[in-house]
């Protein structure tokens, strides 16, 4: 069964834009609100700009925090195993005692 479709407006450097997904709304509208502010940010206060170049530097901007959250995902995965590994060898040593 697949899941309903919406359809949602977002505004994104002061354009409309509309969306059709089934992602909820929260999700949407918290996806949108990231991509205003990250290109708002690149914008800053100049008169005039590139948009293909404003959206090429905030996709990268993006993809690099999306990197970022991959790789401290892996290292706390590595982490966590490391702990359950810990948590096994304590479990059969008290189990051999």
């Amino acid at each position: 069964m697949s899941k309903e479709l919406n359809k949602y407006t977002v505004h994104i450097l002061g354009n409309a834009f509309t969306l059709v997904t089934d992602e909820p709304e929260s999700d949407v509208m918290e996806a949108a609100k990231l991509a205003d502010s990250t290109l708002n940010a690149i914008v800053g206060d100049l008169t005039t700009f590139d948009l293909k170049n404003v959206a090429i530097l905030g996709a990268l901007q993006l993809a690099n925090k999306c990197i970022s959250l991959q790789k401290a995902a892996v290292q706390a995965n590595q982490v966590h195993q490391g702990l359950i590994e810990r948590i096994d060898q304590e479990i059969t040593s008290q189990d051999e005692k």
